[in-house]
Parts: structure tokens; C-alpha cells; sequence
């Protein structure tokens, strides 16, 4: 009977092995690779229920943008975009001129939301696949001060599949002073 739960082990070790080894390649090709040993960020305070349910003042005043609305937008100059992503997300590509707002605040984060005070409406955006990033920092902008705070619709995935113009680098003005 010892004999027998040897090879099982060996069998399950290698099981393991074989899948780990398979979904990391099949990540590797994928259009859409997951980031691994990437850090994770809260959602905003306000919870899971953030992406509409939440019956909180803030979440019923961040409204939402279409791609094509925000594509004419973005060409206009007419509305600011804050990724609300992570850092290494955001420095892989991003809209063009969007300002770097991670789920949690940073040192200068007043100095980054500052010139989003100069326009009309704040367009934020996550990676797509829900909203509660995007919607947790809108919300946050909103209790800023800022008016016009809403989500994009679709998000970076949908943006960047639809072949909409883009950009990659580390968010400078998000660093300030010396840093």
C-alpha cells in the first residue's frame, strides 16, 4: 500500500507541473497576457458594490462615456483621462496624455489632480473587464471637487482593440518635484 502512494504523488506533482508550465506559455502567447508577480490594488473604498449598485452620493454622480465619444474627446482636447491602473499597466501603454491615478493615493497626488481642474469633464478608465478601478478613483475625484468625473466604457482593452490612439512610458507629470 506505501508503494502504491508514491507514484500517486509523483503523479500529482507532475500534474501540477505540466499545467503550471502550459498556462504560463499559453499566458505567454496570449493577446492579452495576465501580468505575473505584479502587484495587486484595492478597489476604492466603497467596495465591489462600486460599479453602480452603490447607493452612496458619489457613485450615483459618476456617469459613463462611450469609446466614440471619448475617441472624439481625445482628438478634441476636450476632456482630461486619468488611468486608473497600475503603475507598470499604465507604462506599457495608455491614452495619450492620461494622468497616472492608481486605486490608491500617492504623495503627490494633489499636485496630479490639479490640472485636471482645468477642464470640463475627467474621463477615468481601467483595464475593461469591470469598472470598480475606475469607478472607485472617479469617485475620489469627485469628492476632490471635480464636477464632470465619468468612467469609459469598455476601458484600455476595448480602446486599444478598437486601434485607437495610444501611448506607453511612465506618467512624468505624476512623479513631481525630484522624483
Amino acid at each position: 500500500m506505501e508503494s502504491r502512494k508514491a507514484p500517486a504523488v509523483f503523479q500529482a506533482l507532475l500534474v501540477v507541473a505540466v499545467g503550471t508550465a502550459l498556462g504560463a506559455g499559453v499566458n505567454a502567447v496570449s493577446r492579452h497576457p495576465t501580468t505575473l508577480l505584479a502587484p495587486v490594488y484595492p478597489t476604492s473604498a466603497s467596495g465591489p458594490a462600486a460599479c453602480g449598485s452603490s447607493p452612496g452620493a458619489a457613485a450615483a454622480r459618476v456617469g459613463t462615456i462611450t469609446q466614440a465619444d471619448a475617441v472624439v474627446a481625445c482628438g478634441a482636447c476636450t476632456a482630461a483621462f486619468v488611468d486608473a491602473r497600475g503603475a507598470e499597466d499604465y507604462a506599457h501603454g495608455h491614452l495619450p496624455g492620461a494622468l497616472h491615478l492608481p486605486p490608491v493615493g500617492h504623495d503627490q497626488e494633489l499636485s496630479v489632480v490639479e490640472p485636471l481642474r482645468a477642464y470640463d469633464t475627467v474621463v477615468v478608465y481601467d483595464e475593461g473587464a469591470g469598472c470598480a478601478l475606475a469607478r472607485g478613483v472617479a469617485e475620489r475625484l469627485l469628492s476632490m471637487g471635480l464636477h464632470d468625473v465619468r468612467v469609459l466604457e469598455g476601458g484600455w482593452t476595448q480602446w486599444q482593440a478598437s486601434g485607437s490612439a495610444a501611448e506607453s512610458g511612465a506618467c512624468t507629470e505624476c512623479e513631481g518635484p525630484g522624483r
